[in-house]
């Protein structure tokens, strides 16, 4: 590290400083492929990250959101364009995650299915064992 006077200015000058941080983004559940360090300045739109991080642009068309996990904070598409990296709260070293959309199942009604299909096919199983016995009790009687 220099000093002042090592670059002439301990008796006043003009000193510029270009500011910058690195983020970590990657795709949740994806290998290191999907997984880049980029460098960002606080004045830049966040973006930015879909011209820097080539695969981030192919994910977010397909609904992956963006989330900060230091911050629990998904950061929605469409705002990208209008957040500084200084007015995002990230700082450097920072973590983005892209997150795959959670898939919801309808039923014929339209309406999300919460259990998960095997507990369906256990309903299923529940129902035709007990035709079956209606079936045995009719032969008794």
């Amino acid at each position: 590290m220099a000093s002042l006077e090592a670059l002439g200015l301990q008796n006043g000058g003009k000193l510029e400083v270009e500011v910058y941080f690195n983020l970590d983004v990657s795709v949740h559940g994806k290998g290191k492929g999907y997984q880049r360090n980029v460098e960002v300045g606080p004045e830049e739109l966040m973006d930015i990250i879909e011209t820097r991080v080539s695969f981030v642009r192919m994910f977010t068309q397909r609904g992956f959101q963006i989330y900060a996990p230091d911050q629990d904070r998904v950061f929605e598409h469409g705002e990208l364009g209008t957040i500084l990296f200084r007015d995002s709260s990230l700082k450097n070293n920072s973590k983005l995650v892209l997150l795959e959309p959670v898939k919801v199942r309808l039923d014929e009604d339209g309406e999300p299915i919460m259990e998960d299909s095997e507990g369906d096919e256990e309903m299923d199983g529940g129902e035709g064992g007990e035709d079956e016995m209606n079936e045995e009790g009719g032969e008794d009687e």
